[in-house]
């Protein structure tokens, strides 16, 4: 609802947004500012991600806000996974055979991962 409340952001779209990311994930991108991570959602442009991110940070369930510090540490995997996910859907892999391809390659891998890496590996996992 806070969604469709943004200007510019009609049902379809917040429909669209909501296919990309979960309620819970989405509340984190907009409670760290990640315009990027929305940029990455078919529909969405620079101007709408930042408008989301300006007009719904306000709205957001306190404590999320309260404890976004602690998700900063975590974002940087986060955002990676974030874009290797997007890559891989563009490629034209379905977003849970992606996720469950990035989720089986971080579980077999305890180091840090680039993107590139991450993408190849998950392709070949899926």
């Amino acid at each position: 609802l806070h969604l469709i409340n943004v200007n510019s952001v009609g049902p379809r779209t917040a429909l669209t947004i909501l296919s990309s990311l979960s309620p819970r994930e989405l509340e984190q991108v907009i409670a760290n500012g990640q315009t990027q991570v929305l940029k990455t959602i078919k529909g969405i442009g620079d101007k709408a991600a930042q408008r989301i991110v300006l007009e719904l940070q306000g709205k957001l369930r306190p404590e999320l806000l309260a404890s976004s510090d602690a998700m900063v540490a975590s974002s940087g995997t986060q955002s990676v996974d974030q874009e290797a996910l997007a890559a891989l859907t563009k490629l034209g892999i379905g977003k849970p055979t992606a996720e469950k391809a990035v989720a089986r390659v971080r579980k077999g891998h305890t180091g840090e991962l680039s993107l590139e890496a991450l993408i190849k590996q998950a392709l070949q996992a899926s």
